[in-house]
């Protein structure tokens, strides 16, 4: 039974394995799962089951229609059995599910750690999602002993995630970056796109309002906004006394205060109307500096019709019709960041432009029509099968 109600006894089952709910969308990784549930559900009988690492190991109910359990197993230090299976977690999802791994047709995981809890036997094919598999776990601008122990981190987790995806069929790559970092590794390029953007999107950007949106929990977003506060609002507000910031995202009531009591800076925190804040923005700044995946919020950005300033780091995912495109502005360093906003507060044509050429390579590469063939492809490859999916209805 799907969350719909409408049962498919006949047909393929999916198990989807999954750290965040499919049925909300208030960040990027609930905003892909639901992506990816939703073309699931165009081919087959779709089980959800939440599997997440914590302190401590526990099997919930969760209180969320079409989600069969909320699995927590307890994470060690330095990821060691990160990726090593846990019969109790097999036990349980099969219990919960009331059909055993080998009773579906295929498998299919957010993310590299919540199926490799799982012991699936090899004859049931399984596609991994491995969006944040090439994650930075620092800025590493500089050189110092916690950036050191950053790359060793990043060695140490990559080897034992190497290891771990031999276990595997297939897998999604959210970059052309990933796809060829891994091209040992069969698959295909699924890009994170925009969870919902206008159809016709506004692209007149009038004011001079600087726009960041993203959790700001989230230790890449908060570590960005807090550089971007420190070392390019003064000047950017020295030259344009004019210029407001707001930081749109969930954050600690202690830091959104914190944040507003700068001149020229509001943190509303989760922001229900989008539109509205991306049409009151005059562009928008993704200053991201370490993490990984793909930057949804500044596909998310050309996708609403408003330029974006980012960084290597963030813009690295994204496809190479961007790199030509001449739509997005990438600056490492602060001066040359902060010099990119003066010049696209003072240059409404610049910045219509860029927003117009990014809005192009969106249309073309971060579609949902294009998402959801993708996930039919690799499902059907991997299944064996010749369905044709269902048409999408917007």
């Amino acid at each position: 039974m799907n969350k719909s109600g409408q049962s498919k006894p006949d047909g393929p089952k999916v198990l989807l394995i999954t750290p965040f709910s499919p049925f909300a969308a208030q960040f990027g990784g609930q905003q892909r799962s639901a992506l990816l549930y939703q073309a699931l559900q165009d081919v087959a009988e779709v089980d959800v089951v939440m599997v997440r690492s914590g302190t401590r190991y526990a099997l919930q109910h969760s209180p969320e229609d079409g989600i069969l359990s909320d699995i927590e197993w307890r994470a060690l230090p330095l990821g060691i059995c990160k990726y090593r299976p846990l019969a109790i977690v097999t036990r349980d999802v099969e219990r919960t599910t009331k059909r055993r791994l080998k009773d579906y047709d295929i498998v299919v995981s957010r993310y590299l750690n919540p199926i490799s809890k799982l012991a699936i036997p090899r004859s049931i094919p399984t596609l991994v999602d491995l969006d944040d598999i090439g994650y930075r776990y620092i800025d590493q601008a500089k050189i110092s002993l916690q950036v050191l122990l950053g790359r060793a981190k990043a060695i140490l987790h990559k080897f034992l995630a190497e290891q771990a995806m031999r276990r595997f069929s297939a897998f999604l790559f959210v970059s052309p970056l990933d796809r060829m970092r891994y091209a040992w590794l069969p698959g295909w390029e699924l890009p994170n796109i925009p969870y919902d953007s206008p159809t016709t999107p506004h692209f007149g950007s009038t004011g001079t309002t600087l726009l960041f949106v993203g959790s700001l929990w989230y230790p890449p977003n908060r570590a960005g906004a807090e550089r971007f506060l420190a070392r390019c609002w003064p000047s950017i507000r020295a030259a344009e006394p004019d210029a407001r910031l707001v930081l749109a995202g969930a954050a600690p009531e202690a830091d959104r205060q914190r944040w507003s009591a700068i001149d020229g800076v509001t943190a509303p925190g989760f922001v229900e109307d989008l539109a509205t804040t991306y049409r009151d923005a005059t562009f928008t700044v993704a200053p991201i500096y370490f993490g990984g995946g793909t930057n949804i919020k500044i596909v998310e950005s050309f996708a609403y019709g408003r330029a974006c300033v980012t960084t290597k780091c963030a813009g690295q995912g994204l496809t190479d019709a961007f790199a030509v495109s001449g739509a997005l502005v990438m600056a490492e360093e602060d001066d040359a960041y902060t010099q990119v906003c003066i010049r696209l507060l003072r240059d409404r044509e610049l910045r219509e432009r860029m927003a117009r050429a990014g809005h192009r390579v969106i249309s073309k590469h971060y579609s949902r029509d294009r998402f959801r063939r993708t996930v039919y492809e690799a499902v059907e490859t991997l299944m064996g099968g010749s369905r044709d999916p269902k048409p999408i209805v917007h």
